[in-house]
């Protein structure tokens, strides 16, 4: 389960285009990962869809998860029509046993490390966007990479960040304008 949750982490995925994603739509030439379908199950069924916003998105690769997946590919034998993730006994991967996994692995770490992490996948997601923003990349950036509809969604959903940054800007300004009316009052 550790490849799964690395991709997620570290490409801000939602956990049903993760668990769509098939060996075609890894690129590992241009260090892409291109989202084109979600999976997910209804009804006792498993249901493939277009994913959310029924856009199709290219993700880039850090080189770390291209290696990561570059890693996984050698030790698999999957057609390119293949599930890039799947669990025993089926072809596949669901969301649901993706959350389950990483919880029991969230508790696990809790009991043995007394490290408390977020619960949830979408609260990683979340933290890294978050995260993303508050390091300053462009809010249309870190919108497109999050596969929202519009900036005005990031924006609305992540106004406290956006709040935080003012605040760290102003700090830093106050800093500033302290700094130099020190230096001129030496003079």
């Amino acid at each position: 389960m550790v490849v799964p949750l690395m991709v997620l982490f570290q490409t801000m995925m939602r956990c049903d285009e993760l668990c769509g994603l098939k060996r075609a739509d890894i690129d590992l030439d241009h260090n892409i990962i291109y989202t084109k379908r979600h999976l997910n199950y209804l009804n006792r069924q498993v249901q493939v869809k277009l994913p959310k916003n029924n856009e199709l998105r290219e993700i880039m690769m850090t080189d770390f998860i291209k290696q990561f997946l570059s890693n996984y590919l050698e030790n698999k034998d999957l057609k390119d029509s293949d599930f890039l993730f799947f669990v025993s006994g089926k072809n596949f991967l669901l969301p649901t046993i993706l959350n389950y996994d990483y919880r029991k692995i969230v508790k696990t770490i809790k009991q043995e490390r007394n490290i408390v992490l977020p619960t949830s996948l979408h609260a990683i997601r979340h933290f890294v966007i978050s995260q993303l923003i508050a390091s300053g990349v462009p809010l249309e950036v870190v919108s497109q990479m999050a596969g929202h509809s519009s900036v005005n969604i990031t924006s609305k959903i992540y106004t406290h960040i956006k709040i935080y940054t003012q605040k760290q800007a102003m700090n830093a300004l106050n800093s500033f304008v302290k700094n130099a009316s020190l230096d001129v009052k030496q003079k």
